[in-house]
C-alpha cells in the first residue's frame, strides 16, 4: 500500500473509531476506541511530515514531541487517562472520561481537516 493511501485509510478508521467511542455505552470500551482513534490520526499525521509508522508507544511520542509539545502533552493526557487509567486499570472517572474524549473527538477532527486540504 502507498504512503497516501495508508493514510487515507489511517484517517477513515480513526473517524469510525471516533463515532464507535460516542455511541458505545460501555465506559472503558468507548475510552479505548477514543484513544485508537486518536492514535491512528496521530500515525496518518506522522506519515504526512515524511515519518514512518510508529511502532510503540514510546516511539510515537518521541516523534509527536518532535512535531509539537502541545500535541505531545494531549497525546499523553489521552493515552494515561483513557487507555491506561480507564481500559486498562478500570479507573474510569466519568468526568476526566468526558472531557478526555471531547479533547479526543477534536484532536481527530483537526487532523483529518489539515491532512484532507493538504
Amino acid at each position: 500500500m502507498n504512503v497516501e493511501r495508508e493514510i487515507q485509510s489511517l484517517l477513515e478508521s480513526a473517524e469510525l473509531y471516533m463515532e464507535d467511542a460516542f455511541r458505545e455505552e460501555d465506559l472503558r470500551e468507548a475510552a479505548e476506541k477514543a484513544y485508537l482513534a486518536v492514535t491512528l490520526a496521530i500515525d496518518a499525521l506522522l506519515m504526512s511530515k515524511g515519518l514512518l509508522r510508529p511502532k510503540s508507544l514510546y516511539a510515537r511520542k518521541s516523534a509527536i514531541g518532535k512535531i509539537s509539545k502541545e500535541l505531545g502533552r494531549t497525546y499523553s493526557s489521552i493515552v494515561e487517562d483513557l487507555h491506561r487509567s480507564c481500559f486498562y486499570d478500570g479507573q474510569c472517572d466519568e468526568g476526566i472520561l468526558k472531557v478526555r474524549m471531547g479533547e479526543a473527538r477534536e484532536l481527530v477532527k483537526r487532523i483529518i481537516s489539515e491532512l484532507i486540504k493538504a
